[in-house]
């Protein structure tokens, strides 16, 4: 299916309330960090790598950010979860700082100020104070763009509260934010049933691999991707909901809607753990969704082959693949809806 039909069905469903997104971590990060370039799909080496040499991550691998954050949660903190990704936090809080400098966004003494608040501070307050990121009603960025869709409810596996604040820069100040508790112990009900109705205009924001503002909640270390495989395989095939530490509203439009994947590749940890497993598990009665993927590059024939390979890789899944950029399925759905 070409891009242009594909986009005309999709446009479609979300304006009849029967489509939900699901952004990647890499859609938030490329957000906050512009250096990010689209081989980052593939491994995170920008921020991997740097957070590796502050750590003396001592292996080959230290651009595949779940394994250096796993070195650092076994020898750096000593099995230290909070510590471990609080120390994540603060090195990407410190990143923000040095590029905010190197770009001179705003007077130095201003950073400063910003950086002595940095620990009451999330990483998207500081996004948001130094000027690396801006929303509002005349922005075009992938976030506000989104924003501005009649969603009543955005899935992540991003761990920043980007979306929120582009939601409430765009209109809809009352968005409703909410995380999965994949880990620790029981959860109440409260947790489970959420306790909010989402609408347009006060949709909610759901993070299925926890929330920054609390760091143990997040999926970051290679044990935390199995963990959280675990966890949720199990409540997918649970329909006893005192034991489901997933809201029914959630497993519901995960086999009731159709999923707008954005953001992810095929060696993506949070893809892996999130589609190649327990999400597979619904495949008979999922509605067909949709995933937007780079175009290959290469000569003519490599590009083919690597079209028809993902084609037949998703084909099972019940995925039509756009073919370009998020930023570009973005404009285009726009486009097609009105936005």
């Amino acid at each position: 299916m070409d891009n242009s039909t594909l986009i005309r069905k999709i446009g479609a469903r979300v304006e009849h309330q029967q489509s939900v997104p699901l952004l990647s971590h890499f859609v938030t990060s490329t957000q906050l960090f512009p250096a990010l370039s689209k081989q980052t799909l593939f491994s995170d080496p920008f921020l991997a790598a740097r957070w590796a040499k502050i750590l003396e991550y001592p292996m080959e691998d230290y651009q595949i950010l779940p394994r250096v954050a796993q070195y650092s949660y076994v020898v750096v903190h000593q099995y230290d979860d909070f510590d471990s990704k609080m120390s994540y936090l603060d090195f990407l809080k410190e990143q923000l700082f040095e590029q905010a400098e190197e770009r001179q966004l705003l007077d130095s003494d201003v950073i400063s100020v910003a950086r002595d608040d940095a620990d009451e501070m999330s990483v998207a307050d500081i996004a948001l104070t130094l000027g690396i990121v801006e929303f509002g009603l005349e922005d075009n960025s992938l976030m506000s763009l989104l924003a501005r869709m009649p969603f009543e409810v955005y899935l992540t596996t991003s761990p920043f509260s980007l979306l929120e604040e582009a939601l409430a820069a765009n209109g809809k100040p009352g968005a409703v934010s909410a995380y999965y508790q994949w880990y620790g112990q029981e959860v109440s009900a409260r947790d489970v049933t959420l306790g909010h109705e989402p609408s347009v205009e006060k949709p909610l924001v759901y993070h299925l691999q926890g929330v920054e503002t609390e760091p143990v909640s997040m999926v970051l270390t290679e044990d935390d991707y199995f963990s959280f495989f675990k966890q949720l395989a199990q409540d997918l095939r649970n329909e006893v909901q005192s034991d489901n530490r997933l809201p029914p509203l959630i497993s519901g439009l995960l086999g009731s809607k159709s999923l707008m994947m954005l953001g992810y590749s095929l060696y993506d940890w949070s893809f892996r753990s999130f589609f190649r497993g327990p999400f597979r598990q619904s495949v008979n009665s999922r509605t067909r969704g949709l995933t937007a993927q780079f175009p290959p590059e290469g000569d003519e024939e490599s590009q083919e082959k690597v079209r028809h390979y993902l084609n037949e890789f998703f084909k099972e899944d019940k995925f039509d693949l756009y073919w370009g950029s998020v930023e570009q399925f973005a404009n285009d759905l726009t486009s097609e809806i009105g936005g």
